[in-house]
């Protein structure tokens, strides 16, 4: 089974509701703590194929700030790295 995540920037509302479509998408714990090494970690319990694919970054970076979106990137092309089971894309 593959689990595809598609998060349009211009939709995001705030981060709050970025880590709400992850957990909800992933089956995130109740625990989860909606935080960037939460995200991090919780990836790495996914048990299947997963696909992360984020259109219109630049309208998510307005949307939840620019030091925040970079620091999601980096979070999940770590886990992509990590993880084999976890691909992720940027489309602007």
């Amino acid at each position: 089974m593959k689990k595809t995540l598609l998060i349009d920037g211009k939709t995001v509302a705030g981060k709050e509701q970025l880590h709400e479509r992850f957990a909800a998408a992933f089956d995130f714990p109740d625990y989860y703590g909606a935080n960037l090494d939460a995200l991090f970690d919780c990836l790495g319990d996914v048990n299947c194929e997963a696909e992360i694919r984020i259109i219109n970054a630049k309208n998510l970076e307005e949307n939840i700030g620019r030091d925040y979106a970079e620091n999601l990137k980096s979070a999940l092309l770590d886990a992509q790295n990590e993880f084999p089971n976890i691909t992720v894309e940027f489309i602007d």
